[in-house]
């Protein structure tokens, strides 16, 4: 059984940002650590990674560390194969720099993600969920998306969520090392500034670096269904571009023959349609356009991140 309350838990240090962090703004390690985890006693590291019905589950604490595991599991081309339905990301935070490291990966390789649901207060969008509290291995902790785990679910070209309430975020905890005030002061704005560069890149409104500097470290925000439908939901706006445009013939087809009445979506490796995160509002041979697309912009990004091997 889940918790009736979500389970609040202190974080640890980061050891290196510099990696994660966008050219132009340098950090020096040495001074800045900080992270984002909410309050129970989290697994100590993400767990071994486990692909069901085509979701990569990422699942636990984010350590140092992490992403080059990640990046090593995912250059096996077998690996990234089975990934059909994109990353699904239930984590109580961690390591920010290693969550946004896994981000800018996600985002490279033109992956979806999902994160873990609340109780609906209605009807679910999209039919039940494909990843619940079953398929984790530790439920009572990594039922939800929060801290510097939003921080890797942003990234996706697609964002699916079943329904709100446990994709959370807040201010960023500091160690400050016996700093003096002005110098701690410094380095808060240094990694506001750090956070909102991010943000902005992966698409998320600039009036979420001010929820996150404004809620404290042991408080939560969590996103709430108005919040996620307007801001966070469905395709960022370079994919929807990018496939409209790719896809435009065939939704143009639609309109001048009968033909899309009876089209059904592609073949699909895996389980079924409902684990691609695909918008409900396309006719069905438009979002087989959409996801072939998708996918072979994924496996493109694949090979140029990977030509080495």
């Amino acid at each position: 059984m889940l918790p009736d309350r979500h389970p609040n838990v202190p974080g640890t240090k980061i050891s290196r940002l510099k990696s994660a962090l966008p050219k132009g703004i340098r950090v020096y390690a040495s001074v800045l650590l900080f992270t984002l985890a909410l309050g129970v006693q989290p697994s100590e590291a993400l767990e071994p990674y486990q692909v069901f019905r085509g979701v990569l589950i990422l699942e636990g604490r984010f350590v140092s560390g992490d992403f080059n595991r990640l990046r090593q599991f995912l250059a096996d081309k077998s690996n990234f194969e089975k990934i059909r339905g994109g990353v699904f990301l239930a984590s109580p935070g961690g390591n920010v720099s290693e969550a946004m490291k896994i981000g800018n990966l996600i985002r490279t390789l033109r992956l979806t993600t999902d994160a873990p649901s609340g109780p609906p207060n209605g009807a679910p969008h999209y039919g039940e969920p494909v990843i619940g509290p079953r398929q984790l291995k530790d439920p009572t902790h990594n039922y939800l998306c929060a801290s510097a785990c939003f921080f890797a679910y942003v990234a996706g070209v697609y964002r699916n969520l079943q329904w709100s309430g446990r994709l959370g975020i807040h201010r960023p905890t500091l160690s400050k090392n016996s700093l003096s005030f002005e110098r701690a002061f410094d380095i808060t704005w240094r990694v506001r500034e750090i956070l909102a560069m991010y943000l902005k890149k992966m698409d998320v409104p600039d009036k979420y670096i001010d929820v996150i500097s404004s809620v404290p470290s042991k408080e939560i925000h969590w996103i709430t269904q108005r919040e996620y439908e307007t801001d966070f939901s469905g395709y960022i706006p370079e994919m929807r571009k990018l496939l409209g445009s790719q896809c435009a013939a065939t939704a143009n087809s639609n309109r001048n023959t009968e033909t899309s009445k009876s089209a059904t979506v592609p073949a699909i490796r895996g389980d079924d349609s409902k684990t691609l995160n695909l918008p409900p509002h396309l006719a069905p041979d438009v979002v087989g356009c959409w996801l072939t697309e998708r996918e072979k912009m994924s496996n493109e990004a694949w090979t140029v991140l990977f030509n080495h091997r």
